[in-house]
């Protein structure tokens, strides 16, 4: 995160922040040998061969961010250990979001280890900061799991902004100033304080087909739109996500004599104003 804000008279100052990762971890499995989808002589919480048992696996993201449309795999690399039901999609996890995944395992009597199961845990999300890859799973015949411990995680981004680092630049040509942060989705409304006749068109494109996904992109367009009509008070504001950004979008929006926007336009009003908001650039929209 990098501010910028000019003034007149003051050095040019850029305040940095450290983009904040999500960081999905593994925090423990429990196993069920009895119940329905088990099969075992012996009842003790215990992997033993030829044994059909229930394993609850436990994820928590103990990173500050949230980790997009994530998925869970658990992988043998026995041939002789059957997995089921071991393919999870988890979606968002939100910033200390614990997720509970439930999978079958039976290992028969052909396995060659005695000891340590080539049982393996990876979890991916979109932006690939916090994802986790082949986790050794701690199943051992006849031993119980450790005790799944969870994290109580809180985001305190007070005490993060403190450790905002500052660089500052003065020039005899540009003058400039840092300013505070803000949080735009809680920006109070002006009252009573409109545009007339204004317009914003505000563009968020997240998914493209040719190109890596823009994170976030879509909820940046929300609320530059709420922006665009709490503080700036424009009268007509219309936000576009991908699934709206595709194919002559932007003739029928653009188009000077046939498009949208044109046709929002009240003609000789002096106060109109045009506010276009692109996530990336428009020559590479499919």
């Amino acid at each position: 995160l990098t501010v910028v804000q000019l003034y007149v008279g003051s050095p040019l100052q850029l305040s940095t922040l450290e983009y904040q990762k999500p960081n999905i971890v593994f925090f423990g499995l429990e196993i069920f040998d009895s119940g329905e989808g088990t099969m075992a002589l012996i009842e003790d919480k215990q992997i033993q061969k030829g044994k059909m048992v229930k394993v609850k696996l436990v994820v928590q993201n103990i990173g500050f961010n949230i980790a997009l449309n994530s998925k869970l795999s658990i992988i043998s690399k026995d041939e002789d250990i059957y997995l089921e039901n071991n393919q999870h999609e988890l979606g968002d996890l939100k910033a200390g979001e614990v997720k509970e995944i439930w999978f079958t395992m039976s290992p028969n009597k052909r396995v060659k280890s005695d000891d340590q199961l080539p049982i393996y845990l990876t979890v991916t999300e979109d932006v690939g900061y916090g994802s986790l890859k082949d986790k050794l799973l701690p199943l051992t015949f006849g031993q119980k799991p450790p005790k799944t411990e969870i994290v109580d995680i809180t985001a305190d981004y007070e005490s993060l902004t403190k450790n905002v680092a500052v660089f500052e630049y003065e020039s005899n040509k540009i003058i400039a100033n840092t300013g505070s942060f803000t949080d735009i989705s809680r920006v109070e409304t002006i009252e009573n304080y409109k545009l007339p006749n204004s317009v914003g068109i505000i563009v968020g494109i997240e998914n493209y087909d040719h190109l890596s996904k823009a994170p976030y992109a879509e909820n940046d367009a929300e609320l530059m739109g709420q922006y665009f009509e709490k503080r700036m008070g424009l009268e007509k504001v219309y936000v576009y996500k991908s699934e709206y950004v595709k194919g002559y979008f932007f003739d029928d929006i653009f188009n000077p004599e046939t498009g949208d926007l044109q046709k929002a336009i009240v003609k000789d009003k002096k106060h109109l104003q045009k506010h276009i908001y692109f996530q990336q650039t428009v020559k590479y929209l499919v």
